[in-house]
């Protein structure tokens, strides 16, 4: 998962109940993390924030909940790079 990835919200886990989640069907987009630390610092997980609508602009979910659905092509800044990239070997 990174930012940019579209992502859907997974129906049934460990994390969730057995009745079936009216979000299913919705489509977000991750556009951050947050980052949660032990007492020295150190990351131990790193949850993503998603775009849902309007209304839920930016949603913190467990990485468990959501699916990646489309992952996120970046764009290439470099002409010639991307020029390298493309050609075939």
């Amino acid at each position: 998962m990174k930012v940019g990835d579209l992502v859907r919200s997974v129906p049934y886990g460990p994390t969730r109940g057995s009745e079936i989640d009216h979000w299913a069907n919705q489509t977000g987009i991750i556009v951050g993390f947050i980052e949660e630390l032990d007492a020295e610092g150190l990351v131990t997980c790193q949850s993503p924030v998603v775009y849902w609508n309007s209304e839920f602009h930016s949603e913190v979910e467990y990485r468990e909940q959501v699916e990646v659905v489309s992952v996120a092509i970046p764009k290439c800044i470099d002409p010639y790079m991307c020029k390298l990239s493309t050609n075939s070997v």
